[in-house]
């Protein structure tokens, strides 16, 4: 998709994702704060309803940041999600699944509170992947994966930030390396789907949230002007692309 455009925050952009309404009309443009504030409004439809509510099987992985820090109704088993893994607020550290503010552990999954080791890239994608393998085939299956790739605390396994010490920004090659990393894993979900015999029975969608953060998370916005949290093109311009073999031609 050659012009693709989000919000210039993550939050805001969840929102309109999953209730296919501007976050400008719910009047939630902000984050989601540590009380909940400028989460989705409890009375928003959000689109895991309508699949459930449809026979599918639905699974949220990752990042939620829809609220849900102080009051559980904002959480996805209660917003139609069968299945959560993941963290509930903004930014997490890769390795510790701890949340940067407050140092606390923010991993769980369904409600339970978890501490295991791993790189969260890796981790959220074997979840994924040991869903679909073991789901019921007899019906449809709705997964939104939101990795924390490639959000700050910038971190990713050493060998793959050594391919890119050619750049001599440290931050640049880490945020390579997290690219590289979530590209890696998006293949293994494809893969997955194709082992299953469902790619031509998936629509597949992949976009960012936001613009880079080139100020202090090593990413790039060339040729747009402008960053994360900003409404020029580089703030809200991002990578987006869409695959359904069969039914959407593809370029």
């Amino acid at each position: 998709l050659n012009r693709f455009y989000t919000s210039p925050l993550c939050g805001p952009t969840r929102k309109g994702l999953m209730s296919g309404r501007s976050p400008v009309t719910l009047g939630v443009i902000g984050n989601p704060r540590r009380n909940d504030r400028d989460a989705m409004p409890l009375d928003e439809h959000l689109m895991s309803q309508t699949f459930q509510a449809s026979g599918y099987q639905t699974w949220a992985i990752g990042k939620w940041h829809l609220g849900g820090v102080s009051d559980d109704a904002y959480l996805p088993a209660s917003r139609g999600f069968d299945h959560f893994y993941g963290f509930i607020g903004a930014f997490i550290d890769s390795y510790t699944h701890h949340s940067v503010m407050g140092m606390r552990l923010d991993w769980q999954r369904n409600g339970e509170p978890i501490e295991e080791m791993g790189y969260s890239t890796d981790l959220l994608t074997d979840e994924s992947l040991k869903l679909i393998r073991e789901r019921d085939k007899d019906r449809p299956f709705f997964l939104y994966l939101a990795y924390n790739a490639v959000h700050t605390p910038l971190a990713a396994p050493q060998e793959l930030i050594d391919k890119y010490s050619f750049y001599d920004d440290k931050s640049r090659q880490t945020y390579a390396a997290m690219v590289e990393a979530m590209d890696t894993n998006i293949g293994r979900i494809l893969d997955m789907v194709e082992t299953e015999g469902q790619t031509n029975n998936t629509l597949i969608m992949f976009h960012s949230d936001n613009g880079g953060n080139e100020g202090m998370g090593g990413a790039c916005n060339d040729p747009f002007r402008g960053i994360k949290g900003q409404v020029y093109e580089g703030g809200i311009r991002v990578a987006g692309a869409i695959r359904w073999p069969g039914v959407l031609a593809p370029g």
